[in-house]
């Protein structure tokens, strides 16, 4: 494989990580990738890609900073930059973001795509790279295009020489047909216009750019005394007008607000949009979970010989799925009934993590409803084998924070150099943990702090036995008598649970800890919150 062919991605998203890689090394490129900011700089200079695909929001240092790096290395010359991004919608946008960031444009990728990234998009722009073709770059479109349209040739010259020193990209027609024929070909930013031109007006231009749906703000000029016929153009759907003689730096600020003005309203249309899309795959979403929830009850009501608490414990478990649903569908509800001009993006972002974590909440009750039955009905076979303990430990704690975690909740832990092979499940131990964890956080009432260390020795609360000890302490309230009760997931009934369900999960994670041969214990600590312990034996295999 020659070198050249050398793409690194760079993405916190393990799921876009192996999608990019599988489809470009289909096509031939050989892929490596990175999902933080300071891997991924350590890659490029170790491995030289030809190419690097850049995620912008990336864990510790983001992509603005990997971009900027790269471009100020001498000896990254000959790398590309594809950026992708969830924040900027589009070209424009990103433009937006580079000016207001301070960045000077030292910060230039080479391509921009929006995620979510469409699979064929991104090989074009990636084909497009590699064999030197064209690509949409930023820098080539860092102006703003503005069409002057005026029958005065002299006037256009000096217009041109006035809005080009100013940093605009000017181009001009004497003519109203000659400007329609050049908007066709090439979008203008705005659009400079005389009224009275012979043929035709700037009236009759004007008329058949908005007939034909074109929304490019137009700006039109008119003699001193002529005021009438131009505030007639407001009708006909222009966007400011200015009476000749003009003073010009007048006109280049006016005509840079207006531009601006567009420019963002253009950018919330895009992500009224987009905020509409995300809505209705989330009530798409919402429903499926709302059929799966219902045959899990006709499932359960079919059970031959099904106990009085199994009935209760599935009624029970079943309202509490129901509350967050609820909560689910009413800002959904919200979303879908109010008008876009009332709508407030940044307010909808936090709406749409709250909906987040509440759909992830409800799929952890869904796994836990799951992992009972097959437990009371025998079916959970557990085959445990070598698992890296920090690996898996490091990625479940960063699924916490961004699915559980509250602001003013820090989940923190202190790996050791040293990678532990233990004998365990990986996907029972991060839901083990995820609900370990989720339960440091229901019982913190205020601003709290979570800590999770690997131990190799742990004296008195061991029999002697080999074994790493993970240990979890929060500064939450204090586990109840009946959360410190060990109890089978089959004793379990509503009279000896009666503290409710988080007894009954802390019981579950006890009985699946059995089941991979480990040992569970949890403690209230003198000093105020819980402790929790899971001893897990080494890999003998």
């Amino acid at each position: 494989m020659s070198e050249d062919r050398r793409v690194l991605v760079i993405d916190d998203d393990q799921s876009v990580l192996r999608l990019i890689k599988t489809h470009l090394g289909a096509a031939g490129y050989r892929v490596d990738t990175a999902s933080d900011g300071e891997t991924g700089l350590q890659m490029v200079e170790e491995f030289r890609p030809r190419l690097v695909i850049l995620d912008l929001l990336l864990p510790g240092i983001d992509g603005f900073v990997v971009c900027r790096r790269i471009r100020e290395n001498p000896h990254l010359t000959d790398t590309s930059i594809l950026m992708m991004t969830a924040v900027y919608l589009s070209q424009e946008d990103m433009m937006q973001g580079l000016r207001i960031g301070a960045d000077d444009y030292l910060l230039k990728p080479d391509v921009i795509l929006s995620k979510p990234v469409h699979l064929k998009d991104l090989k074009d722009a990636v084909d497009a790279v590699f064999q030197n073709r064209t690509t949409p770059q930023i820098q080539d479109q860092a102006r703003d295009r503005i069409l002057v349209v005026d029958d005065d040739e002299k006037n256009l010259r000096l217009m041109k020489m006035r809005f080009a020193s100013e940093g605009f990209e000017v181009d001009t027609a004497v003519t109203g047909q000659i400007a329609l024929e050049k908007l066709e070909k090439f979008p203008a930013h705005l659009l400079l216009m005389d009224i009275k031109m012979p043929a035709m007006s700037g009236l009759d231009v004007l008329k058949k750019l908005r007939e034909r749906g074109d929304d490019t703000p137009v700006v039109m000029m008119t003699a001193h005394g002529s005021e009438s016929i131009a505030v007639e153009a407001f009708g006909f759907g222009a966007d400011d007008y200015l009476i000749k003689p003009f003073d010009s730096s007048m006109a280049v600020h006016r005509v840079s607000q207006l531009i601006e003005k567009f420019r963002l309203k253009k950018s919330r249309d895009q992500l009224t949009e987009r905020l509409k899309k995300i809505s209705c795959d989330l009530v798409n979403q919402v429903n499926h979970l709302e059929i799966q929830n219902q045959r899990l009850e006709e499932a359960y009501a079919k059970v031959r010989g099904l106990s009085d608490f199994n009935r209760r414990f599935i009624k029970s478990l079943s309202q509490e799925l129901r509350a967050p649903l609820a909560m689910i569908l009413s800002f959904l509800s919200l979303f879908r009934d109010t008008p876009p001009e009332k709508r407030d993006p940044e307010s909808e972002k936090e709406s749409i993590s709250i909906i987040y974590k509440t759909a992830f909440r409800l799929e952890i009750n869904l796994a836990n409803l799951l992992y009972i039955s097959r437990i009371q009905a025998d079916a959970l076979n557990v085959i445990s084998g070598a698992m890296e303990l920090e690996p898996v430990l490091e990625d479940t704690l960063e699924l916490a924070r961004k699915s559980l975690g509250r602001e003013d909740t820090l989940i923190s832990w202190y790996p050791e150099r040293k990678v532990h092979r233990i004998s365990g499940d990986t996907t029972i131990f991060k839901d083990v943990l995820i609900n370990l964890l989720d339960n440091c956080i229901q019982r913190m009432e205020g601003p709290g702090e979570i800590s999770v260390e690997i131990l190799e020795a742990l004296n008195g609360n061991a029999d002697g036995g080999t074994g790493v000890w993970l240990r979890i302490r929060d500064n939450g309230s204090w586990f109840s008598e009946g959360d410190l009760t060990p109890s089978s997931v089959q004793e379990l009934n509503p009279e000896t649970m009666k503290e409710g369900t988080e007894a009954i999960r802390l019981n579950l994670c006890r009985h699946l800890a059995r089941l991979m041969h480990w040992e569970m214990e949890t403690g209230n600590r003198p000093v105020g919150g819980g402790e929790i312990f899971l001893r897990m034996p080494p890999y003998a295999g």
